[in-house]
């Protein structure tokens, strides 16, 4: 593809998202959103057959005419296509849900990419396969059940559609930056899709076959980092791949732009050599990340986003990656004039993917606290769970555990598909790293009214306000970590809570982190390194105790009770 049909590519779908999608975003929320589906696929088809008539009659027009009017149907069907989905698919499947849209997506954007740059030496058989492909779009969207409409009031004008848009950076500034987030994955794989095989050919002199096999790598990678963030979520939202993805990405972007700037692999590259395995490697590896990052991260914006409010949400989004489109070519067209090689896009595009990764994780820091949980639940520990189920899928509920080391609530955190407030002594603060991690998850600190009666009473306010808005609340009611591994007496202030607030406790027990650098086995914690590392942790959880049946003498039973049957039978 040339730098003038890459401008027209890209100028027929970034200006329909930048300008249509608002309006699309409340058209998906005051309409049922599988009508807006079914009716935007008639005008994808239409559009696709137009084009498929222009590449068998070689006509310029009807391909023009076509292109617009897929990039039309593109804007007008993305709000729909992602907001419809929480509606369809239970909310522990929205991430593999997510993962199979994710790569289908970027699959089929790649593939037709590399499908055209063959159009000159079969443009007959690539007519027919765009038909076939709009047929089975159109038929896939009248499988579509009917949905209630989430908010009739939506408004679809431009000018209220775009002040909706702008309005969702004040109602939800973590949102927003996360929106920013997703549109720098788009804006990622447009250089990579669009910009830098002209600019590969032009300063590297790499054939078509070779800009065909980097994409096709790269699709690869998407597709099995969508397969990937399914396998390590353990069927549930896992932000913390969203960071380990950003430095995927980067690493292998960093790499490609290092062998950019020495030439690449040059025409008729041995694509079967050690040189040729890295640079595929390298793409590969490019997509793999960015599916690691955009998979929960849009997984998080489709929950968090109000269902009234959702198709807005991702029109905004859609808006925000037409902007993105459309710099990622103006930035490839500008570098390629001025003749700076392909190593300057890829090389700004790894420092602007570390950009975009701060700002939204600094605005969201629940990223980086999962980020470090999934690393000691995946690479310190193995994690298992049993009793998923016992913990409700919304409302405030209270977790009970017995606390065996200093890293009990990361592995919790990993471990439970609930966001939670952690309560925890308030000297645990005192430690460096702990301090930093404590603050960005909204750990409750506490005390004994005996040390400090002033500390015991603010916890106690901010555990009421944290169940009064339905979160999970985490204490570990022995008040101390265990000095010999066996659970210990629970104080009773958890009937003070459950008294101010009646709702459910739910027992844990934990099981195999005893012995481990973070426990005061052999006297004080964290002074023997590499003890128990990646041994076997269990998180066992009970049925919910009622509140009215509360006592925390009853609740220390039952966590004994399911720590003595793992220790016994591990």
């Amino acid at each position: 593809m040339g730098l003038l049909a890459g401008w027209a590519t890209t100028a027929a779908f970034a200006v329909p998202f930048a300008l249509l999608s608002p309006m699309a975003g409340g058209w998906a929320d005051a309409s049922d959103r599988a009508v807006v589906a079914w009716r935007t696929r008639w005008l994808a088809a239409g559009a696709a057959w137009v084009g498929a008539a222009g590449l068998w009659l070689g006509s310029g027009v009807l391909l023009g005419v076509g292109l617009a009017g897929c990039g039309l149907a593109a804007a007008a069907f993305s709000p729909a296509k992602y907001a419809v989905l929480p509606d369809l698919v239970e909310s522990d499947d929205l991430q593999l849900a997510n993962g199979w849209l994710e790569a289908s997506t970027y699959l089929g954007v790649l593939l037709g990419t590399v499908a055209g740059l063959g159009v000159d030496d079969a443009p007959g058989v690539l007519a027919g396969a765009v038909s076939v492909a709009a047929a089975l779009g159109l038929a896939a969207a009248a499988r579509m059940p009917s949905l209630a409409t989430a908010d009739p009031t939506a408004r679809t004008a431009f000018g209220p559609a775009l002040a909706e848009v702008l309005a969702e950076r004040e109602r939800d500034p973590a949102l927003w930056r996360a929106l920013l987030g997703l549109a720098w994955f788009w804006l990622a794989g447009q250089v990579v899709v669009g910009a830098f095989p002209t600019l590969a050919r032009a300063q590297l002199h790499v054939d078509d076959t070779a800009a065909a096999w980097m994409l096709l790598c790269l699709a690869v990678g998407v597709a099995a980092g969508s397969w990937a963030t399914h396998r390590l979520s353990d069927e549930r939202l896992e932000l913390g791949l969203a960071p380990l993805g950003t430095l995927v990405s980067t690493l292998f972007l960093a790499d490609v732009a290092v062998w950019a700037a020495h030439g690449g692999p040059g025409a008729g590259a041995d694509w079967l050599s050690l040189a040729g395995v890295r640079w595929s490697a390298d793409f590969a590896g490019t997509g793999f990340g960015l599916a690691l990052f955009a998979v929960p991260l849009h997984t998080w914006v489709q929950l968090r986003a109000p269902a009234a409010r959702r198709g807005r949400v991702v029109g905004a989004y859609a808006a925000l990656t037409g902007l993105a489109m459309g710099a990622a070519v103006s930035a490839g067209a500008v570098l390629l004039l001025l003749g700076a090689g392909p190593a300057w896009a890829l090389g700004g595009l790894a420092v602007g993917g570390l950009a975009v990764a701060w700002a939204t994780y600094r605005t969201a820091p629940e990223f980086l606290l999962r980020f470090w949980a999934f690393l000691l639940s995946h690479g310190l520990y193995r994690v298992s769970v049993e009793g998923h189920r016992w913990i409700p899928r919304s409302g405030p509920v209270v977790l009970v555990c017995n606390h065996v080391s200093f890293v009990d609530w990361l592995v919790i955190m990993g471990a439970v598909r609930r966001p939670a407030r952690f309560v925890m002594y308030k000297g645990f603060a005192g430690i460096p790293v702990a301090r930093v991690l404590f603050r960005h998850a909204g750990v409750i600190p506490i005390a004994s009214a005996k040390e400090d009666a002033n500390a015991l009473d603010q916890a106690m306010a901010l555990i009421h306000e944290a169940l009064a808005a339905g979160e999970v609340v985490v204490i570990f009611p022995e008040g101390a970590l265990t000095p010999d591994g066996q659970v210990r007496t629970f104080r009773p202030g958890i009937e003070r809570i459950v008294a101010r607030d009646p709702v459910p406790v739910v027992p844990m027990a934990l099981n195999g982190l005893w012995g481990g650098f973070f426990t005061r086995k052999d006297g004080q914690a964290m002074k023997r390194p590499f003890r128990r590392v990646w041994s076997r942790v269990w998180l066992t959880i009970a049925p919910p105790v009622p509140a009215a049946d509360v006592r925390a003498v009853d609740l220390e039973e039952r966590v004994r009770l399911l720590w003595s049957r793992r220790a016994h039978h591990p």
